[in-house]
């Protein structure tokens, strides 16, 4: 409701189809997946030490995955549109070239 709110919800849930095939995000996307699995593994690791002989290890290994990709959308949700409130409000979030300013 704050802002600035709703246009960093826009750049978050519409897609820019012209940077599909942009290099940088390709390798974005494949170290955020590797990064977030590699978590979802090391649950299922640890998880799976204490599981039972009755559970079903495919249905586990589905919710730790739905459960991952849930949170990494409302992180998504939290996060972005409070970066938008922080630059309406003179906060700079991005360099003189227009990149994300890390850190």
């Amino acid at each position: 409701t704050l802002d600035g709110a709703m246009q960093g919800l826009k750049v978050y849930l519409v897609p820019d189809f012209s940077k599909v095939w942009s290099p940088d995000l390709l390798i974005s996307a494949m170290g955020q997946a590797f990064f977030s699995m590699s978590l979802g593994v090391g649950t299922m690791l640890v998880y799976g030490s204490y599981v039972g002989r009755h559970e079903k290890l495919p249905s586990l290994g589905a919710s730790v995955a739905l459960v991952d990709i849930g949170v990494a959308i409302l992180a998504g949700l939290l996060i972005i549109p409070a970066m938008y409130v922080a630059l309406h409000n003179g906060v700079q979030i991005f360099s003189d070239a227009g990149e994300l300013i890390d850190g």
